[in-house]
């Protein structure tokens, strides 16, 4: 790095000139071009004597404190070992960066070409179901679509986004929403099984734990007001792990709510 700087710092009258000279070509300036030599040789001339003292007053100064030059020395590497490290993360993360940025656009091109299957086989699910959960039938998969967002991808997973506009504008609490959730995946489960008219792979997913998922999943439902919105994954090990984690989440927030529990009884 040291010498390459040195060597840069050497030839620069030389590249200056070079350039100089190119553009003097092409005016065809004969006399400017000479005047531009001789100066850049001088340059070149001035910059070698320069460094000549440089380097003999270094080899003077380590005759007479050999110690200081140690010191320097010592610096300048620990300088250049710090910058090689700085620049060799700032190279990882722009690759790291990139990779993600690829990801991205991998996932995105599968969620959609995905998108047409699940919406269809949502749209025959939730039709069957409107009546169990006071829901008006939709006309047309159209109709179960989100104006907005089709889908958001996170953790790896796309969650399909849908909607069902309700009767009446009826606020349901947590386990309504559960049973009604409970509900719908079982008629899913049904059709995915029976194998009509499905236009996707239905393999149920198994995962390293014993768990069992269907090939597609209720990740959620929510209550919105004027219609229920359902988040709608196809099944997958990231799923599978990704719920797991939330499972072990839970179980350690409801651990540390009945600690305090007890401890505020004792």
């Amino acid at each position: 790095m040291i010498w390459r700087w040195v060597k840069n710092i050497f030839l620069f009258p030389i590249i200056w000139f070079w350039e100089q000279y190119q553009k003097c070509k092409e005016d065809n300036a004969v006399g400017k071009m000479i005047v531009l030599f001789a100066f850049s040789l001088t340059g070149l001339v001035v910059i070698g004597v320069a460094l000549g003292i440089l380097v003999d007053f270094i080899i003077n100064k380590a005759t007479e404190q050999p110690e200081s030059i140690l010191i320097i020395t010592g610096v300048i590497w620990i300088y250049l070992y710090g910058r090689s490290k700085y620049l060799k993360g700032e190279q990882q993360n722009a690759q790291m960066k990139e990779q993600q940025k690829q990801d991205l656009k991998v996932q995105n091109e599968n969620a959609q070409k995905g998108y047409p299957s699940i919406k269809l086989f949502m749209y025959v699910v939730l039709k069957n179901q409107c009546d169990d959960i006071d829901c008006e039938k939709p006309l047309s998969s159209d109709e179960i679509q989100m104006p907005e967002e089709k889908y958001i991808l996170k953790n790896n997973v796309c969650f399909y986004q849908f909607r069902l506009k309700k009767k009446d504008r009826k606020l349901y609490d947590r386990e309504t929403l559960d049973v009604f959730k409970h509900d719908i995946q079982y008629t899913i489960q049904t059709k995915l099984h029976s194998g009509e008219n499905l236009t996707f792979d239905a393999q149920d997913i198994h995962d390293q734990y014993g768990n069992i998922f269907d090939a597609i999943v209720i990740d959620s439902i929510e209550d919105m007001g004027g219609f229920f919105q359902f988040s709608v994954v196809y099944a997958s090990q990231i799923y599978a792990e990704l719920v797991r984690n939330r499972q072990m989440m839970q179980n350690n927030d409801s651990a540390g709510e009945l600690a305090v529990s007890w401890d505020n009884k004792s």
